[in-house]
């Protein structure tokens, strides 16, 4: 009888540390799968944003803006769930500074008449915040 309660100890033990290792993988596992999309994520927004600055740059180079400096400054939010949804989502805000002699030179109605025309790249940002500074350079 003795025995018996021995071994069916052993096998209540055997299987709580099976279900514990079991638990274990799949956490670990998820944690692989949610990493490879954070990198996937990552990698598509590296690509817009190239293609944006690209973009951008043609769109200043067309305008007579040639050789214009441009300076990106991201700023990612954590993710959170969003509103209404139970999917996370990350918001990504872009500070665009923009440097050129010649739009250093323009009046105030000039300039706000190119701030309005890069609104056309902006569409490359695909739901990002994007914001705009013309620069001061004395070069």
């Amino acid at each position: 009888m003795k025995k018996a309660k021995k071994i069916k100890g052993n096998w209540v033990k055997m299987i709580f540390f099976l279900t514990v290792i079991f638990l274990c993988g799949c956490s670990i596992q998820a944690a692989g799968q949610e990493k490879k999309q954070s990198r996937q994520d990552e990698q598509h927004y590296q690509a817009m944003e190239k293609e944006y600055r690209n973009g951008l740059k043609e769109f200043l180079n067309q305008a007579g803006y040639r050789n214009s400096g441009i300076n990106m400054t991201k700023v990612i939010t954590p993710k959170e769930v969003a509103a209404g949804t139970t999917e996370e989502s990350e918001t990504r805000t872009y500070m665009v500074g923009i440097y050129n002699k010649k739009i250093n030179q323009l009046d105030h109605r000039e300039r706000e008449k190119l701030m309005t025309d890069l609104v056309k790249v902006e569409i490359l940002m695909n739901g990002c915040d994007v914001s705009y500074q013309f620069m001061e350079t004395d070069i």
